[in-house]
């Protein structure tokens, strides 16, 4: 799980998913580019954010088991 910290109203936003846009669902600013943070121990994630397209390639052609 992901959290991400608003700098306009200063409330956190969690999701579970890296890929997207990501609105502060309070104030509706865009945290798209605003670092990573663990939910629950709050570290920064050195997570590397891919566009959606490209990261649904990337499963084509593997089978599921």
């Amino acid at each position: 799980m992901y959290r991400k910290n608003c700098p306009k109203c200063h409330r956190p936003s969690y999701s579970s998913s890296e890929i997207g846009e990501w609105l502060c669902p309070v104030c509706g600013n865009d945290l798209t580019l605003f670092p990573f943070f663990d939910a629950f121990t709050f570290e920064q994630l050195p997570v590397k954010v891919v566009p959606f397209k490209r990261k649904m390639e990337s499963y084509k052609g593997r089978a599921v088991k």
